[in-house]
């Protein structure tokens, strides 16, 4: 009897040490949870989208041929939004003598290709005041003093870049034209400008 009570107490003394050191090992201060570490990795997969998609915004500047839309060569930008969308913007200042200006944004969207080169589509518009003459150049009709224009593209062209760098972009745009110039309305389908195909050539940022 006395050696079975020896042998109980020892097993449960053994028990308890054992206990006891495993207890000891789950709290050491060194031993670190492994979820922190994929909270943070998780952290770091869903924000990598974000700087990517901010690194692949530029913008440009240049000049474009978009005398049918802002009534003169204009001095324009482009903002390359992603590879697949960009936004054109226009200022022209076509006379002086009557005062004629030009405004004018357009938005382009490639469906074929990428921002390096590729086929677009789009739409936008022009505004401003015209002169007698350059009216007449543009629009078809005549007049003594300036005249207000509003006009309503639809766009279709082509984009390519022509250095190793990427850094200049030239596209050409034409479409659907609706002008509508001093309560006179007009309906065609035509390049951006008569002669360049409303050529833009624009340098990369």
């Amino acid at each position: 009897m006395k050696k079975q009570l020896i042998a109980i107490t020892g097993l449960f003394a053994l028990t308890i040490s054992l206990s006891t050191q495993a207890f000891g090992l789950g709290n050491q201060p060194g031993r670190k949870s492994s979820r922190p570490a994929a909270q943070e990795s998780v952290r770091v997969t869903r924000s990598a989208p974000m700087a990517s998609s901010v690194s692949n915004s530029r913008t440009g500047l240049g000049l474009s041929a978009a005398t049918v839309l802002v009534n003169a060569t204009a001095l324009s930008s482009i903002h390359l939004i992603d590879d697949k969308n960009a936004v054109q913007t226009y200022f022209a200042i076509g006379t002086s003598s009557p005062f004629g200006f030009g405004l004018g944004g357009m938005y382009k969207h490639t469906v074929a290709g990428d921002r390096k080169a590729g086929l677009h589509i789009g739409g936008g518009l022009g505004l401003g005041t015209a002169g007698s003459t350059a009216a007449a150049q543009a629009f078809g009709i005549g007049g003594n003093s300036s005249v207000f224009y509003l006009t309503f593209g639809g766009n279709a062209g082509v984009h390519f870049s022509v250095t190793r760098e990427d850094n200049v972009l030239i596209s050409v745009d034409g479409g659907v034209i609706l002008n509508i110039v001093d309560g006179n309305a007009s309906f065609g389908i035509r390049g951006f400008s008569d002669d360049t195909l409303g050529l833009s050539v624009h340098y990369l940022l």
